[in-house]
């Protein structure tokens, strides 16, 4: 067994203090830097041929005598130095960071045997002293007896050599009692081990020498400004070293704040106390899910450690009962008791929650967005107690919440005048009027997203009674940047149609499947929103509707004309028709699309179904200088002539073909290594191969479902 002093020494590190009566010795000094040392060193030598003259090091910090390499490496390792065994494991090579590669060969390190230093030649030792920029010197014990017998002698009753004793591991508890499990102790915790055999008898069990050496993971070599005595910057010297405890928070900080994946600052964050530290504090997003479980005690545990959480998702996306129980009441009520600065929450799919966990949350009195997607046991009750509380409340989202039902809630976010995002889709109760019950709210409302179930519709509200309710209104919707309308009715005059007129700063509109929509209000629209950058439209063809038996409304070519005139920042421009009976029915002409083209500087354009579109309208596009990307979708009138010329328009960088019959491989063959597109996507088009589209651009995307033929 080793001695129990030493273990301790490797274990923590701690220096190990020699008996008072070692440096008691009488021993001479050798400074070869001083001429009289030379001399008192020969005399002594001369008058001294019966005495003998150990060589020992000598500490002269704390004027400790070394006799073993043991605490030689130590001492060394502590004041910077790097130690190296030899292939052989039979000496010690010691030299600072600074240097070069160890080698016994050059002046910059120096080579001692292990374990003992009885065994060092003299020239060893010096160049070991002179080494060591005066930490240690070079002594010589003059004892007629051997001085090793007297030190083990002494250090007998001094407990260095306690056989009886063993060690017992602080983490596992099992006590070590052989080399190796101690090896494999220190092993676990960064050691190395180096063992050698000093013997060519194996079975000699005492001539085993074990050297282990810590690997200190969090000492690093920077070089960090700082201030000296005299208050002026500079800089460490070469080589200094510092633990990673000594760093300044700042460096820490930067590096934590430009790692942006959330998997890699959870690995950083477990590489060192402070990292998980700061990254605590830090962290002000998260996003969980079917993983948080059991979910009070899992989400208690991340609110404890998370303190500045002001983000939190919840998504329970795909769930089944055998992933654990969902988040319910009792997880919102921990969200809001333990998330003080809770801003933006979205619950996704939690179908547990009901008005009563909404009623917690309105305590949040910091909560500015709110965004519920399935929500099946959410009334409008639970709505209004969130809203009432939640006084800063300015993004709200409701998406398939099909039981809120009473609109008190709309009315009180009317009159308090603080939404700026509302979207609703798919609330089957909420309809077009409703609406109008924002009130004052218009005035602050920049983005706004209604739709509305389709079938729900088709099946009880649409007729013409859901369309007469309306009465004319005033709506004040000046800041309004972004509006979105799917499935909606849009009565003459009346409710929606006023808003389309008047957003003066609208930058974006979307209007899918909205019935009734006319010529007058595009060009109303296109007339005051001279920033719109970004249109929309897909057209419903199914004519067979109550509303227009008597009016029948279509878009032409008049409300493109009058986008091309007005609107001169467009650069999207997205068309589209639905599927009906008679597709060869096309409310926009190729003449109108292209005039687009001509007057606006359109960067993004897609056509879905549009068969007015075909070769000629390709050719067409070769004269439009910031188009990049294009999409075609069905639009079965192009053929390879047209993909042709497709490769001629000047800055296209993006080529998008879903369900193109008449297109085929042959089309594709002028793009093979031209290098002209970024990106080549291929979806359904049956006439199409996948040799066919390879090397037409950097990255190709190609996929073949022909389902939808049938």
């Amino acid at each position: 067994m080793l001695p129990l002093k030493l273990v301790r020494s490797l274990v923590s590190g701690d220096a190990i203090a020699n008996p008072t009566r070692l440096v008691s010795l009488p021993f001479h000094q050798c400074d070869h830097t001083d001429h009289e040392s030379k001399f008192d060193e020969n005399i002594a030598l001369s008058s001294m041929s019966s005495t003998e003259k150990i060589a020992l090091m000598l500490f002269v910090p704390t004027k400790e005598l070394v006799k073993d390499s043991y605490r030689l490496a130590t001492l060394a390792r502590d004041i910077g130095m790097n130690i190296f065994p030899n292939p052989s494991l039979s000496h010690i090579i010691f030299s600072w960071p600074s240097s070069s590669s160890p080698s016994v060969s050059n002046d910059n390190a120096a080579p001692l045997p292990f374990p003992s230093l009885a065994t060092a030649s003299l020239s060893h030792l010096r160049l070991f002293a002179n080494l060591s920029k005066g930490f240690f010197k070079l002594v010589f014990l003059k004892s007629k007896h051997n001085p090793f017998h007297e030190m083990t002698s002494y250090l007998s009753n001094n407990n260095w050599d306690v056989t009886t004793l063993s060690l017992v591991s602080k983490n596992t508890g099992v006590r070590i009692d052989s080399m190796d499990r101690f090896s494999k102790a220190l092993l676990g915790v960064g050691w190395t081990l180096f063992k050698t055999n000093t013997s060519s008898d194996s079975r000699d069990r005492h001539s085993v020498v074990y050297l282990y050496k810590k690997l200190d993971l969090n000492r690093v070599n920077f070089r960090w400004p700082y201030e000296n005595e005299t208050g002026i910057c500079s800089s460490p010297s070469p080589g200094e070293s510092c633990r990673m405890d000594n760093l300044p928070s700042e460096l820490l900080l930067d590096i934590l704040g430009s790692i942006t994946r959330t998997a890699d600052r959870n690995s950083v964050s477990l590489t060192c106390k402070r990292f998980h530290k700061l990254d605590n504090g830090l962290r002000i997003s998260m996003r969980v899910g079917c993983g948080l479980h059991p979910v009070c005690d899992a989400l208690t545990a991340l609110c404890n450690r998370f303190r500045n959480l002001e983000k939190v998702e919840i998504i329970y996306s795909g769930w089944m009962s055998k992933l654990g129980k969902q988040l319910d009441d009792n997880g919102l009520f921990i969200l809001s008791s333990r998330c003080p600065l809770l801003k933006d929450l979205t619950l996704s799919y939690c179908t547990f929650i009901t008005d009563a966990g909404l009623s917690y949350l309105a305590s949040c009195s910091k909560l500015t967005s709110l965004k519920l997607t399935f929500a099946p046991r959410i009334t409008g009750c639970g709505i209004l107690s969130l809203v009432v509380g939640c006084k800063a409340l300015s993004v709200l989202h409701l998406i398939r919440c099909l039981n809120v039902c009473s609109m008190e809630w709309l009315e009180y976010l009317g009159k308090h005048e603080m939404l700026e995002d509302l979207c609703i889709k798919n609330c089957r109760v909420i309809g077009e009027g409703d609406l109008i019950k924002l009130g004052p709210t218009w005035r602050k409302l920049k983005r706004l997203q209604f739709e509305v179930d389709a079938n729900y519709r088709y099946m009880k509200l649409y007729d013409r009674l859901s369309v007469d309710r309306w009465q004319k209104q005033w709506v004040p919707c000046e800041n309004m940047l972004e509006l979105s309308l799917v499935n909606c009715v849009i009565s003459p005059g009346r409710g929606l149609a006023c808003v389309i007129g008047k957003c003066k700063n609208l930058e974006k509109i979307h209007l899918d499947m909205c019935v009734g929509v006319r010529d007058c209000d595009i060009v109303c629209l296109a007339q005051n929103s001279s920033n719109l950058r970004s249109i929309s439209l897909r057209v419903p063809l199914d004519l067979n509707l109550p509303l227009l038996q008597n009016n029948p409304l279509r878009l032409t070519d008049e409300s493109l004309k009058a986008v091309a005139q007005n609107c001169s920042l467009l650069d999207t421009v997205r068309l589209s028709f639905s599927d009906g009976e008679f597709p060869s029915f096309s409310s926009f002409t190729l003449n109108g699309i292209l005039m687009l083209i001509q007057m606006c500087p359109i960067r993004e354009l897609a056509l879905d179904h549009v068969y007015s579109f075909n070769d000629v309208g390709i050719q067409a596009l070769c004269s439009a200088q910031y188009l990049q990307i294009l999409e075609l979708v069905r639009c079965q009138e192009i053929t390879d002539e047209g993909l042709h010329l497709a490769g001629q328009i000047p800055q296209l960088c993006i080529l998008r073909l879903r369900k193109c019959l008449g297109v085929t491989d042959d089309g594709l063959k002028p793009l093979v290594g031209s290098h002209k597109l970024e990106l080549l996507v291929v979806e359904d088009c049956p006439q199409i191969s996948e040799r066919g589209v390879q090397g037409t651009a950097k990255s190709v995307t190609f996929k073949q479902d022909l389902s939808w033929m049938y």
